[in-house]
């Protein structure tokens, strides 16, 4: 059972057993999620990839988990550096999540030109004004279909104190509850 956009129950059927693609992706718009930036750095070269489909996996080791596109050039570099960050994106911070979704022409190096950056233990590209950044050393990679499921072993973090998160539902961002 789904919800129409004024949040009326619809029920949708399909032949038992199936539930496909199309509507999944519309099911999967409903729940709300942090927005994140998923980068890194290796040999001079630096990339980034909005993601929504990120969360903490353990404490012990501290560790996070993040779901990118097999197709997304970001991971060649994540794989070659073996590692990563995982920024989560402040509510004024809707820019950046556009353009690392590639929702603008910019590309490259020149995504990262728009806002500050540094790094920390692993040399991954860190968001200075971020909610929280998580410095990931690359544990695993997990094939799954159309996506690539990372896992990270946290060995650093910043944060900045009142800030509210930047979330993502229902097509559109939306600020967070405070952090």
């Amino acid at each position: 059972m789904l919800a129409d956009s004024v949040g009326t129950a619809v029920e949708e059927t399909l032949p038992r057993g199936m539930f496909e693609g199309t509507l999944f992706r519309a099911a999967m718009r409903h729940p709300t999620n942090a927005v994140t930036v998923v980068a890194s750095e290796f040999a001079g070269e630096r990339v980034g990839v909005t993601a929504t489909a990120v969360c903490s996996l353990s404490d012990s080791p501290p560790s996070i988990l993040a779901c990118i596109n097999r197709k997304s050039s970001a991971l060649a570099i994540i794989q070659d550096s073996n590692s990563f960050s995982v920024n989560f994106l402040a509510s004024n911070q809707v820019k950046i999540a556009e353009i690392f979704g590639g929702r603008t022409p910019l590309r490259g190096e020149d995504r990262f030109r728009t806002a500050p950056w540094t790094t920390l233990k692993t040399g991954a590209p860190i968001l200075s004004n971020g909610l929280v950044s998580f410095d990931c050393q690359l544990d695993q990679i997990i094939e799954h279909s159309t996506h690539l499921i990372l896992i990270g072993n946290v060995v650093d973090a910043i944060k900045q104190s009142d800030l509210t998160g930047l979330t993502y539902g229902r097509g559109s961002y939306s600020p967070g509850t405070a952090c």
